[in-house]
């Protein structure tokens, strides 16, 4: 018996087999490949014949005992072959984990996703329940729904919950996120809901627990993935529904190796598995917006903020108003801000989306700028290194170079990086210590140190570059690994000398400007402990080195976690003419 068996590589049609065996459309063999064996599915066509050429067929040596792929699943993998261009091998490998198959494992290797855990419960408000209605009207099918919410409204309870009726009915189901860094929080934000751990998927997961994940998927002993784009190709047994939180969001769009929009193929997967799919967004894009005005895709909207709270407070500062003096890049409002903050034992953060000290370089005498030979786009001096880098293709060269009169070039440097910044801070502030906080200037080693000198407000003035939603999640981590014990003392010796009075009209406004009743009890715990710290903190001499207001910015990331386009109502936006660069910049 003839077989077609599709293998992960650069091949565009299956490879033609024979086995003596009944074998099912889309079970998983090993077969010979050359001088090795290779893992592959039975697939739904042959390969086009050849008649001037004749080969000899090989048999199969292996049926892997795994659930069978699904066919629904194995039209999608053609499709996302032929629209994407590339080979249907490189898309089966996407499926496939470093082009293994995981037959089925022990149950206890299953166990920690099955265990029952303690769940906090959620009241919907009547917008958040008329939503909910809306995304289970019609989810035995294929449709496409579109969750738009404020900021803070509880977009992610609502499709919880639809998840939960999912789930309950016996599916799985898939939560797509745009980065691997929101995983934490929200895998917490998940637990507290459904009382079990989901499975988290994404790059840094380590091999062992990835194989306990596909199989675990493959055989249905796993209901739940939260993951990254890669997690859309894993090998669900009985998908029942996928949620893609923040659609808007362009880190869903795979760049380099096999290019694809990660939201669209959700999309498309969802079509062809004839299941129903959420896109949810406080602002969605382009894309989205139209095919809802075509009444392609079927909307709801949650306006209020939960418990009718207001956004934080934000300023925009015209520039042409408050104009940047020569070769300076902080506007005089914003030192104001910042003096305002510091006097008062606050920290302050800018926020600035370019790593180095300059993004752009070019002579002054010959005007050629300093390029990527490999990437042809510009080169950022980094200061730190004296050297120019290329972001994309990680060229590196020095800043050597003769000019076309046969001297040095004299060079200029235009627009600002995060060690621009830092060095204009440095000499305005000379008296408070300041760190970058970036990608270039992080390692395991440091990243610790650097984190506990910000927890224990030693950093004042911090710049954090390219942190996009996934490095927040860092300062999340702020409030739990300050939860020692000597903290601790000092907070209680501290509790016992704040009339409970005070501490009553406290809790409202929290409970008012906040909403802390949409955290968990160790959330709220934490904020009550960062405003009684940060207003006593200065009358307790002792006390001065565990100030903590940097919590006060991770509570309010805390509570925008998961809505990365929307940081821009927290923050003060400065747009400087000469370079079109939008600086984001968060003062407490």
């Amino acid at each position: 018996m003839k077989i077609p068996v599709l293998l992960p590589n650069i091949f565009d049609h299956p490879f033609t087999y024979e086995t003596d065996k009944k074998v099912e459309l889309g079970k998983y063999i090993v077969v010979p490949f050359g001088k090795t064996d290779a893992v592959g599915v039975v697939w739904d066509q042959f390969e086009e014949e050849n008649s001037n050429k004749k080969f000899k067929i090989k048999k199969i040596k292996k049926i892997l005992d795994i659930n069978k792929l699904n066919e629904n699943t194995i039209k999608f993998l053609n499709w996302f072959s032929e629209y994407n261009l590339v080979p249907k091998g490189m898309a089966l490998k996407l499926h496939l984990l470093s082009s293994e198959a995981i037959e089925n494992l022990e149950e206890k290797e299953y166990l920690k996703f099955n265990e029952k855990l303690k769940i906090q419960k959620y009241e919907l408000s009547k917008e958040q329940d008329d939503a909910f209605k809306d995304l289970v009207k019609r989810d035995e099918a294929y449709r496409t729904h579109v969750l738009q919410g404020t900021t803070g409204s509880g977009k992610t309870i609502v499709y919880f919950n639809a998840i939960k009726k999912k789930i309950e009915k016996g599916f799985q189901s898939l939560i797509l996120l745009p980065e691997i860094g929101l995983t934490n929080e929200f895998e917490k934000k998940f637990i507290d809901f459904f009382g079990f751990k989901p499975a988290i998927w994404h790059s840094s997961i380590t091999k062992k627990n990835k194989k306990i994940i596909w199989s675990g998927l493959a055989s249905n002993k796993i209901k739940v993935v939260i993951g990254a784009r890669s997690a859309l190709f894993l090998p669900f047994k009985n998908l029942g529904l996928i949620t893609v939180d923040e659609e808007h969001d362009q880190s869903y769009k795979q760049d380099e190796g096999v290019i694809y929009n990660a939201r669209d193929m959700a999309i498309s997967r969802a079509m062809f598995e004839k299941i129903p799919i959420n896109l949810v967004s406080a602002v969605p894009s382009v894309e989205t917006y139209n095919n809802i005005k075509l009444n392609k895709y079927e909307y709801s909207r949650i306006l209020k903020r939960h418990n009718d709270a207001n956004l934080p407070e934000h300023e925009i500062i015209d520039l042409k108003k408050y104009s940047l003096e020569k070769q300076k890049w902080i506007s005089p409002k914003t030192l104001e801000k910042v003096k305002s903050h510091l006097d008062n034992g606050d920290q302050v953060l800018f926020f600035l989306n370019r790593r180095g000290f300059s993004p752009f370089v070019l002579c002054k005498k010959c005007i050629n700028v300093f390029s990527c030979p490999n990437c042809s786009i510009n080169l950022v001096f980094h200061k730190k290194n004296n050297q120019l880098l290329c972001h994309y293709c990680g060229y590196k060269t020095g800043t050597d170079r003769n000019c076309v009169e046969g001297n040095k070039c004299e060079l200029a440097f235009s627009g600002p990086g995060v060690e621009k910044i830092h060095e204009e801070v440095k000499s305005i502030y000379p008296n408070y210590k300041s760190v970058i906080f970036s990608s270039d200037t992080m390692n395991k080693k440091s990243s610790v140190k650097i984190l506990n000198e910000i927890i224990e407000n030693k950093s004042t003035l911090i710049r954090f570059l390219n942190l996009y939603i996934d490095d927040f999640e860092v300062m999340i981590e702020f409030a739990q690994a300050s939860m020692t014990d000597q903290i601790k003392k000092r907070f209680e010796s501290l509790l016992k000398s704040i009339p409970l009075l005070d501490l009553e009209k406290e809790l409202i406004r929290l409970h008012k400007d906040f909403l802390f009743s949409t955290l968990n009890s160790f959330e709220f715990k934490t904020i009550l402990r960062v405003f009684i710290l940060k207003k006593f903190a200065l009358s307790f001499q002792h006390d001065k080195k565990i100030d903590v207001s940097a919590f006060t910015f991770d509570f309010i990331e805390n509570l925008s976690k998961n809505r990365k386009i929307n940081f821009k109502q927290t923050a003060n936006i400065l747009l400087d003419k000469s370079t079109k660069t939008t600086i984001e910049e968060n003062i407490f």
